[in-house]
């Protein structure tokens, strides 16, 4: 489909709905946090392939009694390929069905909360590997996203480290690593790289404050912003 705009409010009063499946649209704006625990029976959502913004809802995890279940029915969460940022919520541990949390290619930051890993979770990742396959043992954490300046290139094990200069800031990356620097790491590799120690002392000339990490970037030598 090519559905726009947002996710509107009215679904949330859909509260039999076992599954939302609004995938590779080009949805924008946030996922509402506000109303989504209304939907004690949902079972599968799967937002990914969009441009939601915002952090992931921590009330996912809202419990309460319906027909003498619990509202946590939640098995499959996707919500990866979307432009989500923030850290992934605690509460998610609190979901004892879950078993798929794809959450890769976002803007997340932080660590996996370890209270969420799991073996029955994405056990996709591993799919095919002994457990001897993985380095150091399974860490069911990366299951769920690679730490940061880790990819998972095909989206499985194992994550590996990205090498210099390919920087990854955010966790879940696969693909490839991004080469995202702020403009003061930019600077420094700049006078890294032409600055190269040679039997005169260096390239550069006279003196500059390059090396200093207290000088704020528009005070470097020879450096003008507008």
């Amino acid at each position: 489909n090519r559905l726009a705009g947002f996710i509107p409010d009215t679904l949330m009063t859909l509260k039999r709905l076992n599954t939302l499946d609004l995938s590779s649209n080009i949805l924008h704006g946030t996922i509402p946090s506000s109303s989504i625990g209304n939907l004690l029976l949902l079972q599968h959502l799967l937002l990914n392939n969009n441009f939601l913004v915002g952090s992931i809802p921590h009330t996912l995890a809202l419990s309460s009694p319906v027909n003498g279940k619990m509202g946590d029915l939640l098995e499959t969460i996707h919500l990866q390929d979307n432009q989500l940022s923030g850290t992934i919520p605690l509460q998610l541990e609190y979901l004892p069905k879950l078993s798929e949390l794809i959450l890769h290619d976002n803007k997340l930051t932080g660590e996996v909360p370890s209270t969420i890993c799991s073996q029955n979770i994405n056990a996709f990742f591993f799919q095919g590997l002994p457990p001897e396959a993985s380095p150091g043992g399974r860490d069911y954490c990366d299951a769920i996203s690679c730490p940061v300046d880790m990819v998972a290139l095909d989206g499985s094990d194992p994550c590996i480290s990205c090498n210099f200069p390919h920087y990854n800031p955010y966790i879940g990356q696969t693909r490839s690593c991004n080469t995202v620097l702020n403009q003061r790491e930019i600077l420094k590799h700049f006078y890294e790289n032409t600055n190269l120690k040679d039997g005169n002392g260096g390239k550069w000339t006279g003196t500059n404050n390059w090396e200093d990490d207290e000088t704020f970037l528009c005070d470097f030598t020879g450096v003008t912003c507008d």
